[in-house]
């Protein structure tokens, strides 16, 4: 392949041999073979501790889930596990003291007795959404979830 320079919108020059197709050549802006390795080892690492900050937060909803299903009735844990799936809610779990959000009575989950919400929107896209799912454990405490649509 023929190595070419050419300017891009930013001003960076792009040697097209580096990325292989004068369109990938527009789109990464790397002059050198080391800048594209420099990119892709920043990346490495970031996708390396964005699985840790992942597996960690399964780790704790894990160790939840598992406690609330040695102390409340396998019943209740199975309705839990049915509202979680079609709440699309994500980890990580916490065990708080009050329930955030608005009271929601939830017929077809009797024995969750109802769910708290708190949502928000995403601007621009009003149809993109996130908050938390709450539901009563005990007297004193609650199981908190988060959820994104």
């Amino acid at each position: 392949m023929k190595t070419e320079f050419k300017n891009t919108e930013n001003e960076a020059l792009v040697k097209t041999d580096v990325i292989g197709s004068q369109d990938e050549a527009d789109f990464y802006p790397w002059s050198s073979q080391e800048e594209k390795d420099f990119e892709y080892s920043i990346m490495d690492e970031y996708y390396a501790e964005e699985t840790k900050f992942h597996e960690n937060n399964k780790r704790i909803s894990d160790r939840i889930l598992k406690i609330l299903k040695a102390v409340k009735s396998e019943e209740w844990y199975s309705e839990l596990m049915e509202y979680s799936k079609e709440a699309e809610t994500h980890n990580p779990f916490a065990i708080v003291r009050k329930p955030k959000g608005q009271y929601q009575g939830e017929d077809e989950y009797e024995l969750l007795g109802g769910v708290w919400v708190e949502q928000s929107s995403s601007y621009p896209c009003e149809d993109c959404y996130y908050g938390t799912v709450t539901v009563k454990i005990d007297e004193k405490r609650y199981l908190e979830m988060p959820f994104a649509c």
